[in-house]
């Protein structure tokens, strides 16, 4: 990826969580195009350099955000569709041999269900798909990717395609939840700091963004410009990581 590039792509997605902060609606309009030019960019492509990946990628690590924002019409909306990119991209590379072991992994999760049935006195739809849509998601991931050979520069912008959500999410922190002398009283989990929403999930989405452009910091050192732009956002997130005081940490 060309340093200009990157940078705007960064710049962007410090734009998205300003204008996000300015007018809250806008969240909804980001989770609608994120949906859209998914597609787009997965079927113009064919799927030729896994395009799948990188729009499941982004739709993991702009999930927290669009729940901290109310933008997504359905609280799981990460995982459907990130099932649903993959299941499109396993139809357009083909459908993987029964020798795949994850169609076992994904049968096995059916004698679960029916005890559930029978024995979950709640909304059982619900429940089971609530419980159920994370072991689905990793089994169809897991099928789509298996024994797939994935480049360097390929991982690397899959990471970048889930990191570049967690910098529109961490500067709407910066810009809607500031810390003030009231803000923090003890140290338990801060709600207010982690944007109204849960602690937890929000420290381990940014804990992965330190992860991802402390990476970008050590190894991708294109110039002196583009390393202290990855240093810079190497803090921010672990400043506002940090602030959650969440009791599971960020790693």
């Amino acid at each position: 990826m060309k340093e200009q590039t990157y940078i705007r792509l960064i710049f962007s997605h410090v734009f998205i969580g300003f204008l996000i902060f300015l007018y809250p609606f806008l969240a909804k309009l980001y989770c609608v195009l994120i949906v859209v030019l998914g597609f787009y960019f997965v079927l113009k492509n064919k799927n030729k350099n896994n395009e799948v990946l990188l729009a499941s990628a982004y739709v993991a690590g702009a999930e927290v955000f669009l729940r901290t924002t109310f933008g997504t019409p359905m609280y799981e909306f990460g995982k459907y569709f990130i099932i649903i990119f993959v299941t499109l991209g396993v139809i357009i590379k083909g459908i993987p041999k029964i020798k795949n072991p994850y169609w076992l992994y994904l049968l096995l999760l059916v004698p679960s269900v029916l005890i559930s049935i029978n024995s979950i006195e709640i909304d059982v739809r619900k429940k089971i798909l609530f419980d159920i849509l994370g072991p689905v998601c990793l089994g169809i991931c897991s099928i789509y990717t298996y024994q797939k050979k994935i480049s360097k520069t390929n991982l690397e912008n899959i990471l970048l395609a889930f990191g570049l959500p967690l910098i529109a999410c961490c500067f709407f922190l910066l810009f809607a939840y500031p810390i003030t002398n009231t803000t923090i009283e003890n140290t338990e989990s801060n709600w207010y700091l982690s944007g109204k929403f849960a602690p937890n999930q929000m420290a381990t989405v940014l804990g992965f963004g330190v992860f991802i452009f402390f990476c970008r910091t050590i190894f991708q050192i294109t110039s002196r410009k583009v390393f202290f732009l990855n240093a810079i956002l190497t803090c921010c997130l672990f400043y506002r990581g940090l602030l959650t005081f969440s009791r599971g940490g960020m790693l």
